[in-house]
């Protein structure tokens, strides 16, 4: 072999030395590469995950408010309408109460009432009150049932009242009374 025949025989060897080197080193460089690529890649992601989760999270958060509030509006709106509703039925039932205690009906209902609270009384005394527009009214049955019936001006709608004081015992059936019971009780559905 002659020299240059060594020297292309060298050269040889060496550019494959070195071409096998730059590619062990290339594939070690591009397998680096990957692996932050890669790295970097997932924690952008997982940086995305976070964020995209608070976005939802936010979102969810003004949704829920938005409905809490429209439903508050809304409950606002029907309670507003049921009182409406609630004033004017009760302004109606006052009406027609008025009607009913120009009714003969009405007297047979007081009469009732009283005869009543006379039995519950027994032998204890009892008073029994009834409004200033039913005097004429409260002279009729006082002389029918035989009890004294007073006037009194805490009773305005009508209806009657009896104490039995020895037993300590108030019945109370008054409309006014009746009405303010039935107006805790309503509810519309």
């Amino acid at each position: 072999m002659n020299i240059e025949e060594k020297l292309q025989h060298f050269t040889k060897v060496i550019l494959e030395g070195v071409n096998e080197e730059c590619e062990k080193s290339l594939a070690e460089y591009k397998k680096e590469l990957d692996w932050k690529f890669e790295t970097h890649k997932e924690q952008h992601l997982k940086e995305a995950k976070v964020k995209e989760n608070a976005l939802r999270d936010a979102v969810e958060k003004k949704a829920s408010k938005e409905y809490t509030m429209e439903q508050l509006h809304i409950k606002r709106k029907i309670n507003h309408k049921q009182n409406e509703i609630r004033a004017k039925l009760f302004a109606q039932v006052e009406e027609e109460l008025k009607k009913f205690r120009e009714t003969e009906e009405y007297r047979e209902l007081l009469a009732k009432e009283i005869k009543s609270a006379i039995e519950f009384a027994g032998k204890s005394a009892l008073i029994v009150y009834v409004g200033v527009d039913d005097e004429e009214l409260a002279k009729d049955l006082s002389k029918m049932l035989k009890v004294p019936i007073e006037i009194s001006d805490s009773i305005a709608k009508g209806g009657m009242r009896a104490e039995i004081p020895r037993k300590n015992i108030l019945i109370d059936n008054t409309f006014e009374t009746k009405i303010s019971e039935a107006k805790e009780k309503f509810l519309i559905v």
